[in-house]
């Protein structure tokens, strides 16, 4: 039997706190079974090691290559501007057309002329910091793909099938969902990360 660990985010856990039994329903009537479950207060700490990979990419002090040009981290952004909030780094960097140079690693050039990796991540993390979370560890017989795909939804909510339980969160909460990263829920991908994240949310 397969694990993830199934976490509803800030934004959707302080706002509509009704959803975590939405989202319990709809992974009861997808098959799965609900084990551990536990409300955390989240931290810098906890969430820097939950977003493992995205993190050190966001928070690194060293700029890499991409085409001969040099990508800044967020961090490295964040410096060189620190009169601009999370949100205005956020709001520029979306405008700058990210896209996904490999796993974790997602670049867009700012207004300033910079490309900037993970730019997102100052925002997301900030949210995070002091929030409660509800998570949840959740069992399935079925194939990672299709709990993925067909179950949770892929991680733009706005495209997810409504049958997804992210397409369900943005029919239901449009609102909330004001960016692709703010899609409801995380959900692990694979045994690894539910093993590594069971041991952050719940030990």
């Amino acid at each position: 039997m397969n694990r993830s660990i199934v976490m509803i985010k800030p934004h959707a856990y302080k706002e509509n706190p009704k959803f975590v039994s939405e989202a319990k329903q709809h992974l009861e009537a997808s098959g799965c079974a609900i084990g551990e479950t536990k409300v955390v207060k989240a931290t810098l700490e906890m969430i820097d090691r939950h977003y493992e990979e995205i993190s050190r990419i966001a928070l690194s002090e060293k700029d890499f290559m991409h085409e001969k040009r040099p990508v800044l981290s967020y961090l490295q952004y964040k410096k060189t501007y620190d009169h601009l909030t999370n949100l205005e780094i956020l709001k520029k960097w979306r405008f700058g057309d990210p896209f996904k140079l490999c796993d974790n690693t997602y670049i867009a050039r700012m207004d300033t002329g910079e490309l900037v990796a993970n730019g997102f991540y100052g925002f997301m993390r900030e949210e995070y910091d002091n929030a409660l979370v509800y998570v949840m560890e959740v069992l399935f017989d079925c194939p990672w793909s299709h709990f993925k795909e067909h179950i949770i939804g892929t991680t733009d909510a706005s495209r997810c099938s409504p049958e997804t339980l992210r397409g369900k969160f943005f029919l239901q909460y449009p609102h909330l969902v004001t960016d692709y990263s703010r899609n409801g829920v995380h959900a692990s991908t694979n045994d690894e990360e539910a093993e590594r994240e069971w041991h952050i949310w719940f030990t």
